[in-house]
């Protein structure tokens, strides 16, 4: 399905095991889609320049999807597979992310940010992400159990954020802003601080 429009698609529980999803560089819509319970398994996707604005992926299997300068604000990858994703220069401004899974996901460059603690990242696993040069803003959000473990968060602001049992262990946090953030229980292990 190259540069198909699936604005307003309902597509939960469709199954597109082993077929092709893309954009075709960018070209097409699917804002506000329903993919969620949908089957992607084997499927090529490329949502890489897409508006997906408020789309719901919910508890969708997108391991390696390349969403490359795609518009996801406010989309909703709660439960989601996005281990090894490309999000490099992608805009995610309150996305909820859940429960999600973004082990070795790569967002260099992007924008991940909840827009004053709107949105939630809790309890995402996001081991391994490449983060380098990424907008990191947590601020006010409720990041409890967060798994950030070897990351790079350098220069991110976590103000206000409740980071209780989150783990940090091996990530650097040079310049991180934790300016009322709540941070009992968190494993620093490892942590670099300059």
């Amino acid at each position: 399905m190259w540069s198909a429009n699936l604005t307003d698609a309902d597509l939960s529980g469709a199954f597109f095991e082993g077929g092709s999803l893309s954009t075709k560089n960018g070209v097409g819509d699917v804002l506000p889609a329903n993919f969620s319970g949908a089957n992607l398994d084997g499927a090529t996707l490329n949502f890489a320049g897409v508006n997906a604005r408020k789309v719901n992926f919910a508890g969708v299997n997108l391991e390696g999807a390349d969403f490359s300068e795609a518009n996801l604000g406010g989309a909703n990858f709660s439960g989601a597979n996005l281990s090894r994703a490309v999000f490099k220069g992608a805009q995610l401004w309150s996305a909820n992310l859940t429960d999600a899974d973004l082990s070795g996901a790569f967002f260099e460059g992007g924008s991940l940010s909840t827009k004053n603690g709107v949105g939630d990242v809790l309890p995402a696993n996001f081991s391994g992400a490449n983060l380098d040069g990424a907008t990191l803003n947590f601020a006010g959000v409720n990041a409890r159990k967060v798994n950030f473990a070897g990351v790079n968060l350098e220069g991110a602001d976590f103000s206000e954020a409740n980071l209780g049992g989150a783990n940090f262990s091996g990530a650097s946090l040079r310049g991180v802003n934790l300016k009322g953030a709540n941070i009992k229980d968190a494993n620093t292990a490892g942590v670099r601080w300059v």
